[in-house]
């Protein structure tokens, strides 16, 4: 069994409770399980996440460090601690997942990547949303690059749009040239150019009832064929991500490069500039 060491914020979330169930049944033939874990924010817990699912209980980042073969800093509610719960796992050595996406603040991000490359330490982050069965298809299936993508989905720019974003960058690659936001806070609308022409669209709205009336879809063309897709069940789509985990994790092969990881930080705070600058375009270096 390859052992995995939990970095949190509180154990108690969603994503947490749904790899760890992940691994215990669908995923049991993967052979990980979740060995120890610390949590920052134990003091104010309700209840002993690690007691109640057999989860040895540590006391510091280094503790986990020690006890675990690889790590994950989860923290799905609290990208802004990803930095501080992350640095001492990035100048591990030992293969990192980083929940979501890296930090809100491209500077953070960027920190965490030179972190990794400093110390040899191999890490990914995603949103589940990059491996959901409509983009795995398509990615499977692709005979030539992709020239134009639409995506649309529900939340705020950047806690939420990662999902939206994330297959974006998955079938489009990481090249873009520059971006605009054209919305506003609440009503974004960003266009990405890349820098051989090609573009992308995306389209995240917050509202009351945003599940109900804007939830998730893309269209890619490919071909000069414009194909559809949502993202399907959320059990599959966490599977997936947990099996590029593990694939990651045993063998260090993965579809998410240091480059995309950067891209997809520098976007989120780009498009807050942008949105700041009054709606203009800002390139990339």
């Amino acid at each position: 069994m390859l052992k995995v060491g939990l970095i949190d914020h509180h154990l108690d979330n969603f994503h947490t409770n749904i790899f760890l169930d992940l691994f215990k049944n669908e995923l049991k033939d993967e052979k990980i399980v979740f060995a120890c874990a610390y949590e920052s924010d134990a003091a104010n817990q309700e209840k002993d996440w690690c007691a109640e699912n057999g989860v040895a209980r540590c006391e510091s980042i280094a503790e986990v460090i020690e006890k675990s073969d690889a790590l994950m800093v989860l923290a799905p509610d609290n990208i802004d601690d990803h930095l501080e719960l992350g640095k001492e796992a990035c100048a591990s050595g030992k293969r990192v997942y980083i929940d979501k996406y890296l930090s809100n603040s491209y500077a953070d991000a960027k920190e965490l990547l030179d972190i990794c490359a400093a110390n040899g330490t191999e890490m990914i982050s995603s949103s589940s949303l990059r491996f959901c069965d409509g983009v795995e298809k398509i990615a499977a299936d692709l005979e030539a690059e992709p020239t134009w993508m639409y995506a649309r989905g529900p939340g705020s720019w950047p806690w939420y749009a990662c999902h939206t974003l994330a297959p974006v960058l998955r079938l489009m690659g990481d090249q873009v040239e520059r971006v605009i936001h054209t919305g506003s806070e609440d009503n974004i609308t960003v266009t990405l150019r890349y820098r051989d022409g090609r573009s992308a669209v995306i389209e995240v709205n917050d509202a009351e009832n945003m599940w109900e009336g804007f939830d998730w879809e893309f269209k890619v063309k490919v071909n000069n064929q414009i194909v559809t897709f949502k993202p399907g069940d959320h059990r599959i789509f966490y599977g997936n991500m947990m099996k590029e985990a593990a694939k990651f994790f045993k063998t260090g092969e993965t579809c998410i490069t240091p480059s995309m990881l950067e891209m997809e930080s520098w976007l989120y705070q780009a498009v807050a500039d942008s949105l700041k600058n009054g709606n203009e375009w800002v390139c990339r270096d």
